[in-house]
């Protein structure tokens, strides 16, 4: 019906948590059919979904699975408006599966901090040879 569809257009980005906050589920519809997206595609936004605490439904594709699994997110066959559409469907009737799947997603994302990326850069480049 559209009664349950916000088109917001763009927003500040010190304005996008409210929005995130606000939504009922968060869809990252990462296509397939590109190998870059397929398996080396990691969007800021999903980092952005995860501390949300909203339920994230995302495409399976390796390069998202590097970050996300069964436990902080429900996957959906890439380029499957159906299977997607389930995936929502299952989110929205499965209060439990959806808040443990956003609390681990809330939990995971601290492990993607820029301070704790800064600090593996570091250690690796320690551990080049002189």
């Amino acid at each position: 019906s559209g009664n349950n569809l916000l088109l917001a257009g763009r927003k500040r980005h010190e304005e996008i948590p409210y929005y995130l906050k606000s939504a009922d589920v968060l869809v990252l519809p990462n296509k397939s059919g590109d190998q870059i997206s397929e398996q080396y595609t990691s969007p800021l936004k999903l980092f952005e979904y995860m501390a949300s605490g909203v339920p994230v439904i995302a495409s399976d594709l390796p390069s998202i699975r590097e970050v996300l699994n069964e436990k902080n997110c429900v996957f959906f066959n890439a380029n499957d408006p159906e299977d997607l559409a389930e995936k929502v469907k299952l989110v929205l009737r499965d209060n439990s599966l959806a808040e443990k799947n956003a609390e681990q997603a809330y939990r995971d994302v601290k492990n993607y901090t820029w301070d704790k990326r800064a600090g593996e850069i570091i250690e690796f480049i320690k551990s080049l040879p002189k």
